[in-house]
């Protein structure tokens, strides 16, 4: 699975979801929901999207011909967009969706495959008679996620970060500026990522303002709990 995620300022959401309903007709929602259950999905037509977000205030999914949307309000500042698409997607669609994308004033975003993302962003263990494992690194505050194939950082994130791009751009495959932000894609395809991930780590790892999990697995060498393993990822949820 091919997974995006977009960080929007709150009052954007109706923009972004404007956005999605003039896209490509096969990446246009045609139907809603409360969960992913296929059964509770409903024509978006018989309501409107807004009648969708005033019924569903803490968030929603949408479903097109090639492609889910969760729609995430719970954020009191931000809210979040994440689309996912089948591997086969071209590359030159999720180009483009991102480039669209980014005209809402995107905050940060990024397109990865699904293994991907858990390789920078989930960490696990496992205990006598159990194991735990959590997601780390989506403080916007304090860092951006990571780096992966497609990575766009918004102008007020890098100064409010210290992020510095021109450093960002070298290791990328190419690199502009697109609306208010940088957009840059690390190698020519999604699934090309293994052999690129332990360069964007190390990468991750030397500049300002970009999460490394790293520092999370050092932290959790030697936890012998899950009380301790949560007291460690507290620090970087």
């Amino acid at each position: 699975m091919i997974y995006s995620y977009s960080l929007f300022k709150k009052n954007e959401v109706n923009n972004v979801l404007e956005l999605l309903m003039g896209l490509e007709h096969f990446l246009v929602p045609t139907q809603f929901s409360s969960d992913e259950v296929k059964r509770s999905r409903r024509a978006l037509e018989d309501y409107g999207v807004e009648a969708v977000k005033a019924k569903h205030p803490l968030g929603f999914f949408l479903f097109a011909e090639e492609v889910e949307y969760e729609i995430d309000l719970t954020g009191e500042e931000y809210c979040g967009l994440s689309a996912y698409f089948d591997l086969g997607a071209g590359t030159g669609i999720l180009v483009s969706f991102f480039e669209n994308l980014s005209k809402c004033d995107m905050e940060f975003g990024f397109v990865s495959t699904e293994s991907e993302y858990e390789s920078c962003n989930r960490v696990k263990a496992s205990f006598t008679g159990c194991s735990i494992e959590s997601w780390v690194g989506k403080d916007i505050s304090q860092y951006i996620s990571g780096l992966y194939w497609l990575t766009y950082i918004s102008k007020s994130v890098a100064q409010r970060l210290g992020i510095n791009i021109n450093k960002v751009a070298l290791f990328s495959e190419s690199a502009s500026t697109f609306n208010s932000g940088h957009l840059m894609k690390f190698y020519s395809s999604p699934l090309e990522w293994e052999k690129y991930r332990q360069r964007l780590d190390e990468a991750s790892e030397e500049l300002d303002g970009v999460f490394s999990k790293r520092l999370v697995l050092e932290q959790l060498e030697n936890v012998e709990s899950i009380q301790a393993f949560e007291q460690v990822i507290d620090n970087y949820e």
